[in-house]
């Protein structure tokens, strides 16, 4: 469901006895220039800053599980709150009024652990097929596939194998020794507090992600902007789009736009916008109403799918129905 957060607050205060060091950058005269406070425990990272906040960040399932081979749990926040809590007065924090719920985050990794029918390679080669607006796509070896920019990033990649290369924790490494590669986990995480309001239209507190709904619905958004067809880069046309609507509107009001995609091609309607779904909104809402225009952009998902060869629209519809699926 989160997995790594990072959050501050200025709601604190550090007392005399802690377990903070401070690194120092000195100029050539050896007055400090940077200085930086921070405590490191295990799976928690401290910082203070010079203006007086607390920047805390963690990876929830292993502070909770030991690993991220599992997800935590909507009734996991008052437990994740207790224990971090404990850590902080361990290092010399003491909280004020505020619960550490209602720190505000500026990370957040919402993700799912899917176990998959088929080897997580097929579902990334098939994903490889995608790209989206305005984000770069990376691919690692068939096994680890992400669309990021500065804010924004979505990614896929085989948890067994990643555990497996990655993790220390003899414990954690006999949890998959005999486990197959069968999950494909999928994260979208978003970089910073401003983005984070825009994508939870909230606050943008610990206490707010904790929340199934929330994650389901920004991972299946996530995959609704993934957009077939990497490699062909066109000119947004929108008066000649409009021109082709209208001369069909004028035809036949009922079904327009549905013949509209059949003259155009929908690949080739997607690809001349990029596949920014803001875009084609915007081109629909100078033509449509907003119910329409909701209704339209949904039947226009449907129809992208239909492009995919069947084998591979199955893996897609996997990969959505089981992120739905409450962990």
């Amino acid at each position: 469901m989160v997995d790594t957060v990072k959050m501050y607050s200025q709601d604190f205060e550090l007392r005399e006895r802690n377990r903070f060091l401070t690194d120092s950058v000195v100029d050539s005269e050896g007055k400090i220039v940077r200085e930086r406070k921070y405590c490191n425990l295990p799976h928690l990272s401290l910082d203070l800053t010079g203006d007086h906040h607390l920047f805390l960040q963690t990876s929830l399932p292993k502070l909770l599980y030991k690993t991220s081979l599992y997800e935590v749990r909507p009734d996991d926040l008052s437990r994740t709150v207790e224990t971090l809590e404990k850590m902080l007065s361990e290092a010399g924090i003491e909280l004020k009024k505020n619960s550490l719920a209602d720190f505000s985050l500026s990370r957040v990794d919402f993700c799912r652990n899917l176990q998959v029918e088929l080897h997580p390679s097929n579902y990334l080669l098939t994903l490889g097929d995608f790209y989206m607006s305005r984000r770069h796509k990376q691919k690692y070896d068939h096994e680890t596939l992400s669309y990021r920019n500065g804010e924004h990033e979505l990614t896929f990649y085989n948890k067994v194998r990643e555990i497996r290369e990655t993790e220390k924790d003899p414990e954690v490494q006999r949890l998959i020794a005999e486990r197959p590669e069968n999950i494909l986990r999928v994260e979208s995480r978003t970089k910073n507090h401003k983005a984070i309001l825009r994508v939870l239209k909230s606050k943008g507190t610990l206490a707010q992600v904790f929340d199934f709904e929330v994650c389901r619905t920004r991972l299946l958004g996530e995959m609704d902007h993934l957009v077939l067809n990497q490699n062909v880069q066109m000119e947004l046309f929108f008066e000649e789009n409009f021109g082709l609507l209208d001369r069909i509107t004028q035809e036949q009001k009922r079904g327009a736009f549905r013949k509209f995609l059949a003259v155009k091609g929908v690949e080739t309607f997607l690809r001349e916008f990029r596949g920014d779904w803001e875009k084609i909104r915007e081109f629909l809402s100078r033509r449509y109403r907003k119910s329409q225009v909701y209704f339209l952009l949904s039947e226009l998902r449907e129809l992208q799918s239909l492009a995919l060869k069947p084998e591979k629209r199955d893996l897609i519809a996997e990969i959505r129905e089981k992120i739905s699926l409450v962990a």
